[in-house]
C-alpha cells in the first residue's frame, strides 16, 4: 500500500520522494538500516524519481563511508545496482553507468570483484585447497582491479548450481568453461595486465595488455575454451610469464604486478 501510495502522479510526492532519496543519500552514514532499505527498495526505485536524481542519489550511497564500513549496507546498494534495468553490472552494462560519477563505478566495480574473488574461493575451491593463501593475497588487491570473471567448469556449475540459484541476488555473473571437467578458472584485469587463476593448485598465467587485449576483449562472453587461458608458446617467448604455486610465489608476483605499476598488497 504504501508503495502504491508514493507511485501517484503528483508533482506533491514527486517532490516529496526527490526530497526524501536526496535526504537518506546525503545522510546514509548515520540513518538508520531500515532507511537504507526503504531507499533502495522503494524511493530509487520509484518511476516518480527523475533518472538523473536516481543516479545522483545512487552515487552518492556508493561513495558514502558506511558503504565502505558496513557490509550489509553495501550488500542492499549492491543488489539494487544489480537488480534493476537502470544500472546492472557496470562490467557487462557499462552503457548504464555512463552519467555515473567515475568514482562510484571504480568503487562498485572493486565490489564485484571482491564477490568474484569469494565466489571462487569459497564455493569453487574446495575448503582445503587454498593452502597458498591465494584469496587473501587477491582480496587486498581488489580495489585495483579493472574487471574479473569466474569460468566454471561444468563439473563445478552442476555442483554449485543450488547455491548459485539460491544467491543468485547478490552473486555477479561467470562464465562456463567449455569441454572442461576441471578447473574453473579466474581472470583479473587490472588493465596493464591481466592474470589468470586456477582452482587447482599449479600456476598462475600472466598476460601483458598488448597481447590480453586480443586474448580476453571480450571478457563477458558466456562460453570459454580452456586453450584461451593458457598461452605456452606466449610464455616460451617470454611475452607471457607463468608463476608456479610453490612457496615464494607471493613475491614473485609482488615483482611482477609493480613491474606494470600497481601497489602489491602489504
Amino acid at each position: 500500500a504504501l508503495r502504491n501510495t508514493l507511485q501517484i502522479n503528483t508533482e506533491f510526492w514527486s517532490e516529496v520522494i526527490e526530497q526524501t532519496a536526496t535526504y537518506l543519500a546525503n545522510n546514509l552514514n548515520t540513518v538508520p538500516l531500515a532507511h537504507v532499505k526503504f531507499f533502495t527498495q522503494y524511493l530509487l526505485d520509484s518511476e516518480q524519481l527523475l533518472p538523473e536524481h536516481r543516479i545522483a542519489c545512487f552515487g552518492e550511497a556508493i561513495l558514502s563511508s558506511r558503504c565502505m564500513s558496513d557490509e550489509v549496507v553495501r550488500t542492499h546498494i549492491v543488489q539494487y545496482g544489480l537488480q534493476t534495468s537502470e544500472f546492472g553490472d557496470p562490467r557487462v552494462s557499462s552503457i548504464n553507468w555512463r552519467r555515473m560519477q567515475g568514482a562510484a563505478t571504480e568503487r562498485f566495480i572493486s565490489w564485484l570483484s571482491r564477490e568474484d574473488i569469494k565466489l571462487f574461493f569459497d564455493l569453487v575451491m574446495q575448503r582445503d585447497s587454498d593452502r597458498h593463501g591465494r584469496k587473501r593475497y587477491w582480496l587486498k588487491m581488489a580495489d585495483q582491479i579493472k574487471r574479473s570473471r569466474v569460468l566454471l567448469s561444468h563439473s563445478d556449475h552442476d555442483r554449485l548450481l543450488p547455491k548459485l540459484n539460491k544467491q543468485k541476488d547478490h552473486i555477479p555473473s561467470f562464465g562456463i568453461l567449455t569441454g572442461y571437467l576441471k578447473p574453473s578458472a579466474f581472470i583479473l584485469d587490472f588493465g596493464k595486465v591481466v592474470i589468470v587463476e586456477f582452482s587447482e593448485v599449479g600456476a598462475i598465467y600472466v598476460y601483458p595488455r598488448s597481447v590480453a587485449r586480443d586474448i580476453f576483449g571480450d571478457l563477458y562472453k558466456p562460453r570459454w575454451d580452456p586453450s584461451e587461458l593458457r598461452h605456452k608458446d606466449l610464455v616460451d617467448a617470454k611475452i607471457a610469464r607463468k608463476i608456479p604455486h610453490v612457496p615464494g610465489w607471493k613475491d614473485d608476483m609482488n615483482n611482477e604486478l609493480e613491474k606494470y605499476g600497481l601497489t602489491p598488497p602489504g
